[in-house]
């Protein structure tokens, strides 16, 4: 059956001033990572200010602002939440609780509600917009069904996202034990500024009309700077590339991953740097170094901080000779196949590989 959003969940607007005791407990929208359920981490070194929303344990979190970057969760504990998300909670006469953390973290309403989202730097959904849209819901019998499969399925991401997470401990420990620190002191190689290393296309960048998405459709996956489909501006492009995300907060935060590799024919929007690099320059080596760099002196602005392209290009990179940084890129293929399978047959990662045809 179909529904109005009004009729599948409820927007709790109960909200209160921080005291200083909140700071330990407060989750804002930088602790909430793209994709994942489970809230990892919390808490604020700085003052809390202005109204915050009132959470409680096992509330779903919804990131309203910024749509594009797909985050919703369950909250971990009594507390606050930031005023730019969204608490929810199901009505139960149309959905089944356990089924509907999975409904709004599934692509059918995160698509949606990327669709309505207004503004350009921030693209915001408002409740006003989203109570009207309309889902089909399978009865609540076949949801207990699904969500006892989902639950059973989450298990296991989460106990393969720790798995992967050890991983990267090793591959990290492999990297500083080889070339030092990225911009400490025990770094063991000069460095050049990233600029003259490579190449960057961001000039590419075509203007997009607010609400135009049909000249987004297409057979092939979609990049923001996370990975994730954002309709802002956005230029094709046919090769392999290095994407660094240019927002000020993922860099601070690192909840999603700020570089990665994409190859073959893309769209790319305007949140990602693109980039190429020149002979000398080991296009994992730099991948890793900006993942295990701390670029926060790069990166300027109050509010909506960014990483842009002229303080990027001043980054220091450590340049080992070349064989050096190609031995690196052998390790990372061998720790773990699957996950770096893009450096093995020239495809898209299997984590990245997503097709976003937009209607």
């Amino acid at each position: 059956m179909r529904y109005k959003f009004c009729q599948i969940a409820e927007n709790s607007k109960e909200k209160r001033i921080p005291t200083p005791d909140d700071k330990a407990t407060y989750i804002g929208l930088e602790h909430l990572d793209t994709g994942d359920l489970t809230v990892h981490r919390w808490g604020s070194d700085v003052d809390i200010t202005g109204q915050k929303l009132v959470m409680h344990k096992g509330d779903l979190l919804f990131g309203r602002r910024n749509t594009y970057l797909r985050r919703a969760a369950i909250a971990p504990h009594d507390g606050l939440f930031s005023a730019h998300g969204m608490i929810l909670h199901p009505k139960t006469e149309v959905v089944d609780p356990s089924f509907f953390p999975f409904f709004i973290a599934s692509d059918y309403f995160m698509d949606a509600a990327i669709r309505i989202s207004v503004g350009s730097l921030s693209p915001t959904v408002n409740w006003s917009t989203l109570k009207e849209l309309e889902f089909s819901l399978p009865p609540i019998d076949k949801q207990r069904e699904l969500a006892r499969l989902l639950w059973g399925f989450e298990r296991t991401r989460q106990a393969y996202k720790r798995l992967l997470s050890q991983m990267d401990d090793l591959v990290k420990s492999q990297f500083v034990e080889m070339f030092g620190e990225p911009n400490k002191e025990s770094a063991r190689f000069a460095t050049v500024p990233l600029g003259e290393l490579t190449v960057c296309f961001d000039s590419k960048r075509k203007p997009v009309k607010e609400g135009d998405r049909k000249a987004m459709q297409g057979p092939y996956p979609y990049y923001g700077a996370t990975g994730i489909v954002d309709h802002v501006n956005d230029f094709r492009l046919d090769g392999t590339y290095l994407l660094i995300s240019e927002d000020g907060k993922a860099l601070e935060f690192r909840n999603y991953d700020i570089a990665f590799i994409v190859t073959g024919k893309i769209w790319v929007n305007n949140h990602a740097h693109v980039l190429q690099c020149k002979p000398e320059l080991n296009m994992v080596f730099l991948q890793y170094y900006i993942k295990y760099m701390d670029i926060s002196h790069w990166v300027t602005g109050i509010d909506q901080k960014k990483l842009n392209r002229e303080n990027m290009d001043t980054i220091p990179v450590m340049l080992p000779p070349i064989e050096l940084q190609t031995a690196y890129e052998s390790l990372i293929i061998r720790t773990d196949k699957s996950k770096y399978l893009d450096l093995i047959d020239g495809k898209t990662s299997p984590k990245r590989r997503e097709r976003r045809d937009v209607a």
